[in-house]
């Protein structure tokens, strides 16, 4: 597992098309009461010039993480809108949160190619904060998450084989909306060998 420079993105060959098979949300309570649900979200597919160890071109992924939040009115405020990026955010007086319980873990998104390969892959949450002042049009305090993301792959279709193959990490640049959803991007978009893989991403977090 390596972390590389926009110098060394690879090239993209072509965009593959991609159906969901399951994509489903992570629910978490806080130690404030709040009720945070992420959902990663896989957008966009493509090979690239790269090769594998296996012979094949690496894929690269590109996605984002949906967030939604339910709080108790205790914490609710005024809508502060528009809400800042969540880079931006950041940057601002904020909170460390703490996940106290996940409610449910619904295990791995999957997605199929058009080649029928199926790849995998899950959220692993780092940090959540609530910055101060910032409210979503629904008045719930506005937090924001960093995390990792875990992601496999298969050639066959039905199941995903586990393999110790290294993933590389490349950034992301994403213009973000905000909420009722607040999009927030992947921590970085994943290339992924086409060989089995079931291997852990590491973010690249935002300054704090």
């Amino acid at each position: 597992m390596c972390e590389a420079n926009v110098t060394s993105l690879p090239r993209l060959v072509r965009e593959l098309e991609f159906k969901v098979v399951k994509e489903d949300w992570f629910v978490y309570k806080l130690a404030d009461d709040s009720i945070l649900k992420v959902k990663p979200v896989l957008v966009r597919v493509f090979e690239t010039d790269q090769v594998g160890p296996d012979g094949k071109r690496t894929l690269l992924f590109v996605g984002q993480n949906v967030v939604a939040v339910r709080s108790p009115e205790k914490l609710k405020g005024t809508p502060t809108l528009p809400l800042p990026p969540p880079t931006e955010a950041l940057k601002m007086v904020k909170e460390e949160v703490e996940i106290t319980e996940t409610l449910y873990d619904p295990g791995w998104n999957v997605y199929e190619l058009e080649n029928g390969e199926r790849v995998k892959m899950k959220i692993v949450i780092t940090h959540v904060y609530r910055v101060k002042g910032l409210y979503t049009e629904t008045g719930d305090p506005y937090y924001v998450i960093q995390s990792a993301t875990v992601a496999g792959s298969s050639p066959e279709r039905g199941g995903v084989v586990p393999h110790d193959r290294p993933l590389r990490l490349l950034p992301v640049h994403a213009e973000l909306q905000q909420p009722l959803h607040a999009r927030q991007p992947f921590p970085a978009a994943l290339t992924l060998p086409r060989a089995g893989v079931d291997v852990p991403a590491r973010a690249q977090a935002p300054p704090g």
